[in-house]
């Protein structure tokens, strides 16, 4: 199968892209000006992999879209998934909510998370009960690119989230971690300290 990870250089679309080429599909990348352009470098020995331009008239059986869809043709998507960002008004998208994901390349301090224009510490209580790993969500969406549900807009939540105990509510999953949160956070930071040169400059919150 043959997929658009648009912009393939954003954090997510980076672990998106390179989950999708673990398990042998074909992944067709667009790139956005940025910080995170030299994560692109890991895919081009990859004979699965291919970059794209915005003006290639291609059609795709699936786009992932990160954060916002650009005008496109979408009759060239049989299938189109946008996950966080401002929901789309294109008909055939089906709009993922994810807000509290975390994972290596995103931006971050020592001690936290941006997540658009919000700051989310890894100590505080939202974060250790709502936090959901890179990692864990893609399972999640492998699951989903085989049978995905029949609603136009999903929430993905930790199975941490007290607030959804006991409930079982349309259009809501809840996602299994693999390792606790904490040994998640210590990963991410470990590979930030290691790379930190690498990751997107952010200003430092006090």
């Amino acid at each position: 199968m043959e997929v658009l990870v648009h912009p393939v250089s954003h954090w997510i679309g980076y672990h998106i892209a390179e989950r999708l080429l673990h398990e042998g599909y074909e992944v067709k990348g667009i790139k956005e000006e940025g910080d995170n352009n030299h994560l692109i470098d890991f895919f081009q020995r990859n004979s699965n992999f291919e970059l794209m331009t915005t003006s290639n008239q291609r059609k795709y059986q699936l786009a992932i879209f990160v954060e916002d869809i650009p005008e496109m043709d979408e009759n060239r998507f049989e299938r189109m998934l946008q996950i966080n960002g401002e929901r789309s008004s294109v008909k055939n998208a089906t709009y993922i909510d994810a807000p509290y994901l975390f994972g290596e390349w995103m931006p971050m301090t020592e001690e936290g998370i941006y997540v658009g224009e919000n700051y989310i510490g890894f100590s505080s209580p939202a974060f250790l009960e709502k936090g959901v790993y890179i990692t864990d969500f893609l399972s999640q969406l492998l699951q989903w690119l085989k049978d995905m549900p029949a609603y136009q807009e999903i929430r993905v939540e930790s199975v941490r989230n007290q607030s959804l105990k006991g409930k079982k509510l349309e259009k809501i999953f809840s996602v299994e971690e693999n390792i606790p949160i904490k040994e998640n956070i210590n990963q991410v930071l470990a590979h930030f300290r290691k790379f930190q040169a690498l990751y997107p400059a952010v200003n430092k919150k006090t």
